[in-house]
């Protein structure tokens, strides 16, 4: 029975198994194995075929054609969407957009691009600081809900001469993963120091938006 890595040698051994190497190039996938262009084009049709009755009816209001005849436009936008959709995933795949590519020759690390029309960011290897775990969502544990976190890339950026008072430093932060597992994030940025060979610290910042906190100040607020 197939059954998902739980341990961090585990999931770090399952991407691992995962790199290609090409000369001094190291590529690997980040977004799931089940991630297609067929299941991309299909949960998009299946999605604006939804979306397209809907408003046909209420653009409609609820007469005029018959439903069948609403079902058949709202399903040829949905093909038409499912089809582009497709084929602009089939070719995000075969460039490489969401790639993970370790190029030691020129000494860059591009990271994958994030949505579906992203594109991946480029950095070089000497910049890079540490990772940084961040929670986007914080978990409603009353209501059983899932947090959000999302692994980023913190780059340090020098700008003048260090000898000279007036150098000053900047960091900037590059997300490339998000999930609701946070453990799993916290194994990828552990084989990620294994992967650019580099001891990398993980930071873990606090709550930026947090449904809880947000029902809390909204109580307070009306009583």
């Amino acid at each position: 029975m197939f059954r998902q890595p739980r341990t961090i040698d585990e999931i770090k051994r399952s991407y691992a198994d995962r790199v290609e190497y090409v000369g001094q190039t190291q590529r690997v996938r980040l977004v799931p194995g089940n991630f297609t262009p067929l299941t991309a084009g299909m949960a998009c049709c299946g999605m604006m075929v939804a979306i397209s009755f809907l408003f046909i009816q209420v653009g409609t209001h609820w007469v005029g054609p018959g439903v069948l005849v609403k079902a058949g436009i709202a399903l040829g936008i949905g093909l038409a969407a499912g089809i582009f959709d497709y084929f602009h995933t089939r070719m995000g795949v075969d460039r490489g957009r969401w790639d993970l590519v370790l190029d030691k020759a020129n000494g860059t690390l591009q990271l994958p691009a994030q949505g579906a029309f992203g594109e991946p960011v480029s950095i070089e290897l000497n910049k890079v600081e540490r990772c940084q775990l961040k929670t986007i969502l914080e978990p409603d544990r009353e209501e059983g809900g899932r947090g959000i976190y999302r692994l980023s890339v913190v780059c340090r950026h020098q700008f003048g001469d260090r000898q000279n008072v007036t150098s000053r430093e900047e960091f900037t932060d590059h997300a490339f993963v998000q999930s609701h597992d946070k453990f799993q994030l916290k194994s990828i940025a552990s084989w990620l120091g294994d992967f650019l060979d580099m001891n990398l610290e993980l930071d873990e910042v606090d709550v930026d938006f947090s449904l809880v906190s947000a029902r809390q100040e909204l109580a307070l607020s009306m009583e």
